[in-house]
């Protein structure tokens, strides 16, 4: 198990909406095409539903500002430097006009922060959300949701999030009913995580995978900040460091076997999936 990355601020609680995709519903290679993202009327309404599931877990969430997006993505998406779609939808929010939330029927809702979703416009989602067409398919899809606001209530809500979401963060009927048709996904189970609880979900996958060795780099160069440095260990793997946010791989010799050059190759190919630049020494 590798070290415990370092988290984001406590004032932007990072968490996605984890879509698994039925069983019965998956081709072959276990993969589902993704439907149409949705337009701005129904990422709204998608994120009214997500803001009051979170608040029946945590009444404080109703009180931080909820900002998410009308497109479902797959995890390398989600797990790159900067957590970039995260940010990009607190770039987004930081320009949009700020309003008192309204319910869908148009009424204030007292005490409440502001609830903000970005939908598509002619089949584009705006900034850096346009979903990557190579990614579109996957048995787990995820929604991004920032909610962000005052520290004092933002860092004791995000401590109770990583306690509680894991286990007890399913999405209410209602909301996994909405995503399915919305999208058009067959879904099994529909749950909130921290992105905390996404990276420890997807190191296990990858340990599963065969690719533990790889996730130390991974987590260097995606999910800290500053970035840090790491080298990739294990018997016959290809080594590799990272520093500064890029993972550079020493020359092999002329007699390396070919199972170590398509090693290599498989693991610069899954650190692309991440965003994370390679060089070769």
């Amino acid at each position: 198990m590798s070290s415990q990355p370092q988290r984001a601020l406590p004032s932007r609680l990072q968490l996605c909406l984890a879509i698994e995709v039925r069983p019965d519903a998956l081709s072959p290679d276990r993969t589902t095409p993704l439907a149409a993202m949705l337009s701005p009327d129904l990422a709204g309404a998608l994120a009214a539903k997500v803001a009051a599931d979170l608040a029946t877990f945590d009444a404080r969430a109703a009180e931080l500002e909820l900002i998410t997006c009308g497109a479902l993505y797959d995890p390398v998406e989600v797990l790159r430097p900067t957590w970039r779609l995260h940010t990009e939808l607190e770039n987004l929010a930081a320009r949009a006009p700020r309003k008192p939330a309204v319910a869908p029927a148009g009424e204030t809702l007292a005490g409440q922060g502001r609830v903000i979703a970005f939908g598509a416009a002619e089949g584009k989602m705006p900034g850096i959300l346009q979903p990557e067409s190579q990614y579109g398919a996957s048995a787990l899809l995820l929604l991004p949701i920032n909610l962000q606001g005052e520290p004092a209530i933002a860092e004791p809500l995000a401590a109770e999030f990583e306690r509680i979401l894991l286990e007890r963060g399913m999405a209410s009927a209602e909301t996994a009913l909405f995503v399915q048709e919305a999208f058009e996904v067959p879904i099994e189970h529909a749950r909130y995580l921290t992105a905390w609880d996404l990276a420890a979900m997807m190191q296990l996958q990858y340990r599963h995978a065969g690719l533990e060795s790889l996730w130390p780099l991974i987590e260097a160069c995606a999910l800290t900040d500053p970035p840090r440095t790491a080298e990739l260990s294990g018997d016959n793997e290809p080594p590799a460091q990272a520093a500064e946010g890029i993972v550079t791989f020493a020359e092999l010799p002329d007699d390396v076997s070919p199972a170590v050059k398509a090693r290599q190759r498989q693991l610069q190919h899954v650190l692309a999936a991440h965003g994370i630049p390679t060089a070769q020494a």
